[in-house]
């Protein structure tokens, strides 16, 4: 379950799986140097969610796991590969499951995909695409979230949805990865605004990945106000131009410790 769930969510998480509820751990222990103890505390607590600043996944993952909690960590995994190996090293260890949220790929739509391709009616899966444009980088509140050395920018925060939606509906593993990323607006030059991905699976599936966050164009525009969940979007003004607001300030990233959250 998830940390600070309103209590009719909590009633039908209940009563869906009989699942425990989890606390709100950061405000109901006094911050995140309680976090450990009130979850030691709490034998009802069977899950963890994390969703706190990327540069804090690996720690805060591997405590949880040690205290005997399965885990929900929010994407990216963590800001290395050390990191994740970590992770991953310590779910073998203790035998706890771990979940990458939030995932796409229980998308309403995205299964809906899935199901279609399931029945094998339009034939073999060959090949995969997905493409975004959108205003992402401009919605940048504090420096750190475009700043790729901590786990910014739009390859750690957007490329692990369509990563997940390629991999669920292509199947199987990868055999390689190749793409190229861009930091092309002079206002963030400390994380990427696009990319581009070629990714090839060991049954000979390619797909292609392609994200621009600059916000001079919107995908919606061409799924007629369309968004990503499959329903009309609900900022519309978002595929109108907008302005540029200049580069994320020193004050603006002090005035908040918790980026990283959206």
């Amino acid at each position: 379950m998830v940390a600070a769930l309103e209590e009719a969510g909590r009633r039908a998480a209940v009563s869906a799986g009989g699942v425990a509820v989890v606390i709100d751990v950061v405000e109901a222990s006094g911050g995140l140097d309680g976090v450990g103890k009130a979850r030691e505390e709490r034998p009802d607590v069977d899950a963890v969610y994390i969703s706190l600043p990327n540069t804090l996944h690996r720690e805060w993952s591997i405590r949880s796991l040690e205290a005997g909690k399965h885990v929900i960590c929010e994407k990216p995994m963590a800001v290395t590969l050390e990191q994740c190996r970590a992770m991953v090293e310590a779910v073998d260890r203790h035998g706890i499951k771990f979940v990458q949220g939030h995932s796409k790929a229980y998308d309403t739509p995205i299964r809906k995909m899935a199901e279609i391709l399931a029945t094998g009616e339009l034939g073999r899966v060959l090949h995969i695409q997905t493409w975004n444009w959108n205003d992402w980088l401009l919605r940048a509140l504090v420096a750190s979230e475009v700043d790729t050395a901590q786990g910014s920018g739009v390859v750690f925060r957007q490329a692990p949805h369509q990563i997940d939606i390629v991999r669920f509906l292509g199947g199987g593993k990868l055999r390689s990865v190749r793409a190229v990323a861009g930091r092309w607006d002079p206002l963030y030059p400390d994380g990427e605004g696009n990319y581009s991905a070629f990714l090839e699976f060991e049954d000979g599936v390619a797909a292609t990945m392609v994200f621009d966050g600059y916000g001079y164009f919107d995908v919606a525009e061409l799924t007629w106000g369309i968004g990503e969940s499959g329903l009309p979007m609900k900022n519309p003004e978002s595929l109108a131009p907008r302005a540029r607001p200049g580069p994320v300030s020193a004050a603006r990233a002090s005035a908040s410790s918790l980026s990283g959250l959206r």
